[in-house]
């Protein structure tokens, strides 16, 4: 994923001219968002309907979506894989320090680009990923000061309306594609005229000088570079073209509620890291822990969780982040030694970033719904089977979360009154092992309430499904469970409904 086009006046370097993801993408997502920015209207009173007008009206215009939807995971993805090549490879070293710092604005750049454009559609998932983003500038310390103006500035007042879709939309069509076009400039222009592109370390650091001379051999751009760079644009975009046909669609949810919230509600995936340091899996249990032991609480009075979490602690790394280079070329002459970008001379940088990417893909774990997240055992049988919106990932591998009605589809959901006690056991219809499946979610809530010391689960708890012709070509699917209350306030009752329509694709 190295820049293409990366070239002085004397030609290009001979490792200038792999893949370009990064820059193919932004190509792209330029001239689909233009495309889309001719129908989209950002007022909170239009601009889902004009989602949807682009999605069944206009020609090609699911396509337009979908294609600069993949476009932006790509770029994101394209940019922090980068970011980590550079890293581990040491290109970061003199003298390209400041490269680096440009690297890494250009990073945050692009997470805000993907990150503005997440609250367009204005629909559920959009509307709360945002909501929770946003929520940490609140958090920023002083909050009387920073959080206040910070939230201000972002949400436009205290929740997310008019005012801070116009926002999102000016920095994502003007403000952020024009700081991103002002750093790419000065990115590459350190590149193509002052530095070049880093070279393998093992030939650049080569003791023969005939393997560094070989090295830096350059190649005229035209013809030859130029060929290569754009068949490898044409293969990318082919490769993105064809997986937003086949295999992936934007999803699009309900409208977008400010007073429903939905169940299990992430941040986009780039930033889950920031939301599993905000579950606070070690600092707060263990300042509990020793609050315990001495007597004191040592959180209430010395810990604010989500200042220090959501804000001081993702902004310190990323300052670490922009300082590398500088700190790495001060632990050279800490330790007395020459510069070098071969790992076995950067054992403890190398080892730093592998501790970097697990720390990341444990911490993005914690941000998930599948850790430290939970909600009532009634709610969650009803997400399990019928979760209120259908979200399909974008790589087919991982499980999507559209639930078990949905996917036995619209045909095979037989009108009828259905007691999910009846099916205690799995028949040979696919229709009635779902309603076995169903029963044995509930009855395994009945025993743990049996079993349970703690009042866990629901006790006798039965289940009922209901599926009714609601209006032509839409079926409205329900999900009655009903218990013993137990507790003071417990209702014993739960009802999870959706609509299924024939010619869905989303739900």
């Amino acid at each position: 994923m190295e820049n293409c086009g990366q070239h002085d006046a004397r030609g290009v370097g001979r490792h200038g001219h792999r893949r370009c993801a990064r820059d193919v993408s932004f190509i792209i997502e330029t001239i689909t968002g233009l495309i889309l920015m001719v129908f989209y209207i950002p007022a909170q009173s239009e601009a889902y309907e004009s989602m949807i007008k682009i999605m069944t009206e206009i020609p090609f215009g699911q396509l337009m979506r979908d294609i600069h939807r993949v476009g932006a995971e790509l770029m994101v993805a394209a940019v922090m894989l980068h970011m980590l090549r550079v890293f581990l490879t040491g290109s970061y070293k003199h003298p390209r320090e400041f490269t680096w710092v440009t690297g890494v604005v250009l990073l945050i750049i692009t997470w805000l680009l993907s990150y503005s454009g997440y609250l367009l559609p204005w629909d559920q998932l959009s509307y709360w990923a945002v909501t929770i983003g946003t929520s940490m500038a609140k958090s920023a310390p002083p909050k009387e000061i920073a959080g206040y103006i910070t939230n201000l500035l972002l949400r436009g007042g205290d929740t997310i309306a008019q005012n801070g879709l116009l926002r999102f939309y000016l920095l994502h069509v003007i403000l952020v594609p024009l700081a991103a076009i002002i750093f790419i400039s000065v990115h590459y222009y350190r590149i193509s005229r002052l530095h070049g592109i880093s070279l393998p370390a093992g030939e650049e650091e080569n003791p023969d000088p005939a393997v560094r001379k070989a090295a830096k051999e350059r190649l005229d751009y035209l013809p030859e570079v130029l060929t290569k760079e754009l068949m490898w644009a044409a293969i990318l975009t082919f490769v993105i073209t064809a997986f937003s046909v086949f295999v992936f669609h934007a999803p699009l949810e309900h409208h977008a509620d400010p007073y429903r919230t939905p169940l299990h509600t992430t941040a986009p995936w780039y930033f889950l890291w920031i939301q599993g340091l905000l579950k606070d899996p070690i600092v707060l249990p263990t300042l509990r822990f020793i609050g315990g032991v001495i007597g004191f609480d040592l959180v209430k009075d010395f810990y604010d969780s989500p200042a220090w979490q959501g804000v001081i602690i993702p902004s310190v790394l990323i300052l670490i982040w922009f300082g590398v280079p500088y700190i790495d070329e001060f632990w050279d002459k800490f330790m007395g030694r020459q510069p070098s970008r071969q790992g076995k001379n950067r054992k403890l940088g190398v080892t730093v970033g592998m501790l970097a990417i697990v720390s990341f893909v444990i911490l993005t774990y914690f941000g998930t719904p599948f850790y430290a997240v939970s909600a009532p055992p009634a709610v969650e049988i009803g997400q399990e089977f019928m979760p209120e919106e259908c979200v399909l990932p974008a790589i087919p591998l991982i499980p999507d979360d559209c639930g078990i009605v949905r996917k036995m589809g619209f045909e095979k959901l037989t009108v009828g009154t259905y007691d999910l006690t009846a099916y205690a056991t799995k028949n040979s219809g696919e229709f009635e092992q779902m309603l076995a499946k169903m029963n044995a979610a509930v009855a395994h809530q009945s025993q743990l309430a049996k079993d349970s010391k703690n009042q866990s689960g629901l006790p006798d708890a039965k289940g009922v499904l209901v599926i009714e012709d609601w209006q032509s070509n839409l079926k409205k699917v329900s999900l009655q469970l009903r218990w013993t209350p137990t507790r003071a306030g417990d209702t014993g009752s739960y009802d999870r409904i959706i609509y299924l329509h024939k010619e869905s694709r989303y739900e």
